[in-house]
């Protein structure tokens, strides 16, 4: 899909290490984080004429451009209803990067996106929606530094506290050195770029996804990426190309007790091949095959 752009607020997590002249910033101010919001809910409201001129460059290649794919937390409708007005034989998909939510049941009455997209199995299968798995960089290689713990989790709430309050009492129990932190939802706690590092210092990467989830996390994306070992609680992690064993501990399907034994086991490198399936430049091309 060459004549595609993604769209996002800002290029958060890992998309601004992505080398892919498809992903832009929406905004010209995306990065002014403390203003985001504010922006997004201005847009709705400004004439055409201002709001293209808050627009980042993407916005000169409309009327060449065949597809624009909008993530559910980024979606303008003044936008999208911009570029339908400067190209109404485009193509505007809305992809949902999370779990969909009762609030966000309303994008199914916008009238100018043309195709629903999930990273979700099961919502994909509940709201007949087109199902393109999370995705993540090649991009990104850590240094190898001395393992300081075994296990790391950095997150957001998302009513996970009391599990990952259990978790935690298990793995110090089974004497496994860990951090789990927890910020509150409209927080983040470190830059990526910051987490990164701390990722180059631990073992494994601990996934807990929210209730009812079953697509693939960005946790799990790293774990494959960065050579880092996974423990998590989707059991559907099992059916994907890339699961191993030795790589991946599943929470209520593996042993507690053999969680000690399986951190200190030797990871089995994943092939190239499957690396490339969950790259950003696949995952684009995969909206041109529904």
């Amino acid at each position: 899909m060459e004549n595609t752009k993604v769209l996002f607020r800002e290029l958060e997590y890992f998309l601004p290490y992505v080398d892919n002249s498809h992903f832009s910033t929406i905004y010209k101010l995306a990065r002014a984080t403390r203003y985001q919001d504010k922006i997004v809910n201005l847009s709705q409201l400004l004439p055409e004429d201002i709001l293209f001129s808050i627009l980042q460059k993407w916005h000169q290649e409309i009327e060449t451009t065949e597809t624009f794919i909008f993530f559910d937390s980024h979606y303008s409708s003044s936008v999208a209803s911009y570029i339908k007005s400067r190209n109404p034989k485009c193509k505007i998909i809305l992809y949902f990067w999370n779990k969909i939510e009762e609030s966000q049941k309303h994008f199914f009455d916008e009238r100018d996106i043309d195709e629903f997209w999930t990273f979700d199995v099961q919502d994909a299968l509940d709201y007949s929606l087109h199902l393109n798995p999370q995705f993540y960089t090649k991009n990104i290689t850590l240094q190898k530094r001395t393992a300081k713990i075994d296990v790391l989790f950095l997150g957001k709430e998302k009513d996970r506290r009391d599990y990952l309050k259990n978790i935690k009492a298990e793995l110090d129990i089974l004497d496994i050195p860990s951090e789990v932190i927890v910020a509150p939802n409209d927080k983040m706690v470190l830059s990526y770029e910051k987490y990164l590092k701390r990722l180059e210092t631990t073992e494994s990467i601990l996934d807990i996804t929210v209730q009812g989830q079953t697509g693939l996390t960005l946790r799990c994306m790293e774990s494959i990426f960065l050579n880092k070992k996974l423990i998590t609680n989707n059991k559907e992690v099992k059916k994907y190309d890339f699961y191993h064993p030795e790589n991946i501990f599943i929470i209520g399907q593996d042993s507690m007790k053999d969680l000690k034994q399986f951190l200190l086991g030797e990871s089995i490198p994943i092939e190239s091949g499957i690396l490339e399936e969950y790259d950003a430049n696949t995952w684009v091309k995969r909206f041109s095959k529904p």
